[in-house]
């Protein structure tokens, strides 16, 4: 079992749930940092810096992933999602690694204990359109559908919206 660091803000290594409070806080810590809650939940799976055996299994199951072999990880790590207004991504956790010792792989995980993986792509455009102010919403999903799953808006309609975004293209 491969062990690897895990880095909050600051590059701070985090070994301890209470670090990586302080180190890696989700965005509203006295509601979200609570044992049930993904932020907690997360943490907990992940603090030892190894891959949950669950986790393990499903990188295993197939060919593109198997043989994964994380070398770090960081925890609530912000990232440019793309050229357009508003927030900045935020990854739940996201490990880099490798694949059978040569391809650099990086997985991303959003953490969900309690909620879900927001409204579909289709319902998301609806209720854009239904505000009737401008939103970059809409070019984001098509730019991310291209980018990440080379398809069209309509072809990923049935997504949920996190589901998109977790599998945009990143730094590393």
């Amino acid at each position: 079992m491969a062990v690897f660091p895990i880095f909050g803000r600051k590059q701070k290594k985090i070994t301890t749930l209470d670090e990586w409070r302080k180190f890696a806080p989700p965005q509203f810590p006295d509601r979200q940092w609570k044992i049930g809650r993904s932020a907690m939940e997360l943490a907990r799976a992940w603090v030892e810096g190894c891959l949950p055996l669950e986790v393990e299994e499903l990188l295993q199951s197939s060919p593109i992933t198997k043989g994964f072999v994380p070398s770090c990880a960081w925890a609530e790590l912000q990232t440019p999602l793309d050229g357009l207004d508003g927030n900045t991504r935020t990854h739940d956790l996201v490990v880099r690694g490798h694949v059978s010792g040569l391809k650099k792989f990086i997985l991303a995980v959003e953490g969900k204990a309690d909620e879900s993986f927001d409204k579909t792509i289709a319902k998301r455009l609806a209720q854009v359109e239904r505000k009737g102010i401008p939103s970059g919403v809409p070019k984001r999903i098509f730019d991310l559908a291209q980018a990440v799953m080379h398809s069209t808006t309509n072809d990923v309609a049935g997504l949920h919206y996190q589901l998109l975004v977790v599998g945009s293209r990143h730094p590393y």
